[in-house]
């Protein structure tokens, strides 16, 4: 099976900080590599990415948008850091691959769900994605509504 992961845009993978999702997006795509699948993973650019075991497609981001804009910060600049990194990723796949490329397109945060949804034309190619946030550890009654609001759920 050929499987994309479309990694979040915040910091690269294999990841060098204590980035949550990247590091989960590494370990699976080590372990899906052991189970001899092929593995992709869209991610932002970085020149100094560690090596990895699996293919990397690099989205390229504007100047002050980098790779290593390790903030706890989640304002403006890193929602808008999110946006452009997920239009980018889009164009990316657009340009790079093709549906005999994948058969499953992995997705990590909603923006890249969203924009890969509305603008790749693999749309057909089935989409899964992996919310990863502590949220999931309370009773619904208690997020449903968060959730509807900040994830688009």
């Amino acid at each position: 099976m050929k499987i994309c992961q479309v990694a979040t845009g915040y910091t690269s993978i294999p990841a060098k900080a204590s980035a949550a999702t990247e590091i989960v997006i590494e370990h699976l795509s080590n372990s899906l590599i052991d189970l001899a699948q092929e593995v992709t993973v869209v991610d932002i650019s970085d020149r100094e990415r560690t090596k990895s075991r699996f293919k990397v497609i690099e989205v390229a981001m504007p100047e002050g948008f980098g790779c290593s804009d390790y903030t706890h910060d989640l304002g403006i600049k890193h929602k808008l850091k999110r946006l452009i990194y997920s239009i980018n990723a889009s164009r990316a796949l657009n340009s790079k691959m093709t549906s005999k490329d994948m058969d499953i397109l992995h997705v990590h945060n909603q923006y890249n769900g969203f924009f890969i949804r509305l603008k790749y034309p693999g749309a057909k190619i089935p989409m899964i994605y992996t919310l990863h946030s502590h949220i999931w550890t309370r009773p619904w009654d208690e997020i449903k509504d968060k959730i509807k609001i900040n994830y688009w759920m």
